[in-house]
Order: structure tokens, then sequence, then C-alpha cells
């Protein structure tokens, strides 16, 4: 995933559809995020990245 300029060393969370916070691992590489997605179902889920004052929630979809 690749992140807008506003958003800078973010944390990471991981929602699933219910709200619970998932355990991932992710990788940062400049401006760019890695997300281990193995472990997850088929399903519907958010990702979620706070940078101070600035927040982007992105869906994603994994579909096995």
């Amino acid at each position: 995933i690749e992140l807008p300029e506003s958003i800078i060393n973010p944390n990471i969370s991981i929602f699933d559809v219910l709200g619970r916070k998932l355990n991932l691992e992710t990788n940062m590489e400049s401006n760019r995020i890695r997300i281990n997605t193995g472990e997850l179902k088929t399903g519907l889920y958010w990702l979620s990245l706070k940078s101070g004052a600035n927040y982007k929630a992105l869906k994603f979809i994994i579909d096995k």
C-alpha cells in the first residue's frame, strides 16, 4: 500500500469487520507498507494509519 505524503511513520492498525484489532506483521519501506495477509480469512478489513494530526482509513478485501 502506498502512503500519501502527509502520512510519515504512521501508527498502523488493522481491524476486522467487527472492529477487532488484529496483530499482523507489517513492514514499512519508504512510503509503502507491506502487510503479511497470509493469516487472514476471506473478508473485509480496515487499515488505520495515524501520523500526528493526519489520519487515513482504508478498507481492503481478502478473497481466498
